[in-house]
């Protein structure tokens, strides 16, 4: 027979150490969508001379909201989905809140 108190137990309620490399960490992993969307709208607002790259620029930052949206909604909240419009709107290629044609 075994007996009850011969294995320790790990209590559930026990966490790690969150040291500043930890939260560092967590806080760039939970970031790294709407940096992702800022980085592409910086890149494509240079003249690479694509065709539609306004068009694409718009594209790749709506495709990654939804994405992020659905999948892990934590790592896309409405706060970041509007900075991230900001930040598109900054580096569009027309004037801001304009229709393009």
């Amino acid at each position: 027979m075994v007996a009850e108190n011969s294995t320790p137990h790990l209590h559930s309620a026990v966490e790690p150490k969150q040291t500043l490399r930890r939260r560092l960490d967590m806080f760039v992993r939970a970031a790294m969508p709407s940096l992702f969307i800022i980085l592409v709208a910086v890149l494509l607002s240079a003249p690479f001379g694509i065709p539609g790259q306004a068009e694409l620029q718009f594209g790749i930052a709506m495709c990654t909201v939804w994405f992020w949206a659905f999948s892990r909604p934590r790592s896309m909240p409405a706060l970041a989905v509007f900075v991230c419009g900001l930040v598109l709107e900054q580096f569009r290629f027309g004037p801001p809140g304009g229709i393009r044609r």
